[in-house]
């Protein structure tokens, strides 16, 4: 996730509407810290309009990676692994199906202390 084209891609869908909102919910940030990864200075850019979390170990997970788009898209991979699985992007059963478990992943989750901005 850390290319130019993607970079693009998402701070054009952030900035469309004032109502976007990105949410990325992962496993580890600690790639994300050791390098200077664009997503992590796009999220300083743009705080309101996009944020991250860590997935609570403690609380029921999806293991396999997923993207989300309205109540429509989705990308599904199988693992992490590996880049295969599928892509729907008028499959509003499964999406719905899916942004629930985001959503109570996303409500247990916890904000990332090492991304943090400090105001000096």
């Amino acid at each position: 996730y850390d290319r130019q084209r993607f970079i693009e891609l998402v701070s054009s869908l952030a900035r469309r509407h004032r109502l976007s909102e990105i949410r990325l919910l992962i496993h580890d940030d600690q790639p994300l810290i050791k390098r200077r990864h664009q997503l992590v200075e796009l999220m300083r850019r743009l705080p309101s309009r996009i944020e991250l979390r860590l997935i609570n170990t403690d609380y029921p997970h999806e293991d396999q990676p997923f993207m989300l788009a309205d109540r429509q898209g989705m990308v599904y991979r199988h693992d992490f692994t590996r880049p295969t699985g599928f892509a729907g992007f008028a499959d509003s059963g499964r999406v719905k199906r899916l942004s629930e478990k985001f959503q109570r992943m996303w409500d247990a989750g916890r904000s990332s202390l090492e991304l943090r901005e400090l105001p000096l």
